[in-house]
């Protein structure tokens, strides 16, 4: 490999792990009857606590209107679906059993339901992930339960301002959907992933970095010019698609009221989250992004082995926070839980890889170079 193609990534990371061979122990019917019985009451757990016992920010009424402040409407794609949704005629004794604190509404329905889909939807995305990853269905199958664990932390356990937000388990998902897509490279169903993303929330803007990390490794054969040949044409596809859809939802909503915040979002943001972070009361809470997780990536960050994931990890977690310094609340965790979609592939790869270097201790030696 030529010596200029270390720009992008070390000697010890000069190729992708060799597929791993199959684990020869099958899923068996129970074990997956298992599996998908436990999906469905955690998830259920989650969404009940999570539609039901946090404060909306802003009224779904009027999301689904289309009449909510902006930046909110922008990210309409949860409006969009809840309006066929609430055609439907909805039975006042089902309504009764949503342990809402005010009469709960088909509004509150809805979003619960919404809620349980994307979550259960980033785990199952996020299994795949693994399995490709791993080649191990075994592992595969339970470490997915790490995309809910991390999910707890950062979008119902925060104790201050721990607002729900219509579009933000929907995020989650799109981010464990589109990184399976890139890995797996089915290129004609990631772009589709990715328009609905664009419409979901802009932070899906971000998936097209991960997207460029991955194709850069599965290249790693070519020259850097070769390689940038073949990703310019998608890094255009992407950017054009997001600044299209993101100035039609702009024109759509042109008469929305806009959050007030947002005149002054570079000025006002950053030093108001600055001096958040400089408070001790809030360190509890910044240190529990992703279940306090991230010192097991630092620590563990030569185990996860894979350069995609790596790189993901030393590029996007700067960027993402940089860019919520500037635009978002940083008090708020689920301005992270996009994250969580590469944070738990992460976790996991670093727990498969060093329990498998127990079974072969030439895997220390290599993990260590």
């Amino acid at each position: 490999m030529k010596s200029s193609d270390s720009v992008m990534h070390s000697n010890s990371l000069n190729a992708l792990p060799a597929t791993r061979k199959a684990d020869n122990l099958p899923a068996g019917r129970w074990t997956e009857v298992l599996w998908a019985s436990l999906l469905l009451f955690v998830c259920a757990h989650f969404s009940v606590y999570y539609a039901t016992d946090h404060p909306h920010l802003f009224s779904l009424k009027d999301y689904v209107d289309g009449v909510a402040k902006v930046p909110y409407q922008y990210r309409t794609l949860i409006a969009w679906l809840m309006r066929p949704l609430l055609r439907i005629p909805v039975p006042g004794r089902l309504l009764e059993h949503i342990p809402t604190v005010h009469p709960a509404t088909p509004y509150d329905l809805y979003f619960l339901l919404i809620s349980f889909l994307m979550l259960a939807g980033s785990v199952i995305a996020t299994r795949f992930s693994f399995r490709i990853l791993t080649n191990n269905a075994v592992f595969s199958r339970w470490s997915s339960f790490l995309i809910i664990y991390m999910a707890y932390f950062n979008l119902s356990l925060a104790y201050t301002n721990n607002y729900t937000y219509p579009y933000d388990l929907s995020s989650l998902f799109f981010f464990c959907l589109g990184i399976y897509l890139v890995l797996a490279r089915k290129l004609l169903v990631y772009y589709p992933v990715f328009v609905l993303g664009v419409f979901n929330r802009e932070t899906i803007c971000f998936l097209a970095f991960f997207f460029c990390i991955s194709e850069w490794f599965h290249f790693q054969e070519l020259g850097v010019s070769q390689r940038l040949k073949k990703l310019a044409p998608h890094v255009v596809a992407q950017g054009l698609l997001w600044l299209g859809i993101k100035f039609a939802l702009f024109r759509l909503y042109a008469h929305n009221p806009m959050e007030v915040e947002q005149h002054a979002l570079f000025l006002l943001k950053a030093p108001y989250n600055i001096a958040e972070l400089l408070k001790p009361w809030f360190w509890p809470l910044f240190l529990s992004n992703a279940g306090f997780l991230l010192p097991v990536i630092v620590l563990g960050f030569k185990w996860i082995q894979d350069p995609r994931i790596q790189w993901a990890c030393k590029l996007l977690f700067p960027l993402w926070f940089a860019a919520m310094l500037m635009m978002g609340v940083i008090l708020e965790m689920r301005v992270f839980t996009e994250m969580i979609s590469i944070e738990a592939l992460a976790v996991g790869l670093i727990a498969y890889n060093w329990f498998c270097s127990q079974k072969d201790p030439k895997a220390v030696v290599q993990a260590a170079r």
